[in-house]
């Protein structure tokens, strides 16, 4: 049984699709770790300019979460995944996850900065830190997968359908 396991693994490590997938995956990975040190970059100045200029954390954080959303959107959009279909429907389903990842981070934020007694810019680091990896895997497995052509297509059908 082991070894029938063992040859199952070693077949599909072997199958051509698999590499390519996996190649694929590993580019934007690593395409996305770097463009996120571009948001994160603009989410950090945009939230220290915020509360240096007496801002509460609260409503800094959330300005700056809509600075990087925009930002690593369009970057991640054209740069990394090289998508140009379903433009509205990828931005809705981002926004959708980012307004999601604002919320948690803010709170983390709130968290850092009021209870732990952390500074700022520390606190604004570690909470990108820890977000990243969650916010990575729901946008690539919703908002920029490959599929989403294909259920666009499957809707437009049925509307067809229905208008007839």
């Amino acid at each position: 049984m082991l070894k029938e396991l063992l040859d199952r693994v070693l077949e599909v490590i072997n199958d051509d699709d698999f590499r390519k997938k996996t190649k694929e995956e590993a580019r934007h990975a690593f395409l996305y770790l770097i463009l996120s040190a571009v948001w994160a970059i603009v989410d950090c100045i945009s939230f220290i300019i915020l509360t240096s200029l007496w801002l509460n954390i609260i409503p800094s954080n959330i300005i700056s979460g809509i600075c990087w959303m925009f930002t690593s959107f369009s970057l991640n959009l054209k740069k990394n995944f090289n998508m140009n279909d379903h433009i509205r429907m990828r931005f809705i389903s981002y926004f959708t996850i980012s307004l999601i990842w604002t919320a948690i981070s803010t709170s983390m934020v709130y968290f850092f900065i009021e209870i732990i007694w952390i500074p700022n810019a520390i606190a604004k680091f570690m909470q990108i830190m820890i977000m990243s990896i969650p916010l990575y895997l729901a946008n690539r497995s919703l908002t920029f997968k490959d599929s989403l052509k294909d259920e666009s297509s499957k809707k437009h059908k049925i509307f067809r359908t229905l208008k007839h």
